[in-house]
């Protein structure tokens, strides 16, 4: 079975001003019910927090997608490469993906395969329907 993947960026995507945006938590929720995509995180957080912590924290604040997993943290890689790394070993597992990241370094590597975010705003309608017609909708 293959599945539709969002890396998501934490916190950036969801996070407005320094505080979580429930608007921005809303427009994931209609990106990944709308798509059927899973979520795979971007490692950012502190090498203390576990996954499931981190998952949990995220259903906390109203996140409903499924969250399959999340990225190597391997600096040494960079973030780019980390994702790489990531698909290269789920690779029959994938269908399509898209990256949501504040972040264009991962541009060169990915191409239209990352929906850029702005900062300032969050994750907003506009960018959605931007990540739903790259993953294929």
């Amino acid at each position: 079975m293959t599945h539709k993947i969002i890396f998501l960026d934490l916190p950036h995507v969801l996070v407005v001003g320094g505080k979580v945006s429930p608007s921005a938590v809303a427009v994931l929720n209609d990106l990944t019910d709308g798509t059927g995509a899973d979520l795979v995180l971007l490692p950012t957080w502190p090498d203390d927090l576990l996954f499931a912590d981190i998952r949990a924290a995220l259903a906390e604040i109203g996140v409903t997608a499924n969250i399959v997993s999340c990225c190597p943290c391997v600096p040494a890689f960079g973030r780019a490469g980390e994702v790489q790394m990531w698909l290269d070993e789920h690779r029959w597992h994938v269908a399509t993906y898209i990256i949501l990241s504040t972040d264009d370094g991962f541009s060169e590597e990915f191409g239209n395969r990352l929906v850029l975010v702005d900062d300032p705003l969050g994750l907003t309608p506009e960018i959605a329907t931007k990540a739903a017609q790259v993953l294929g909708l």
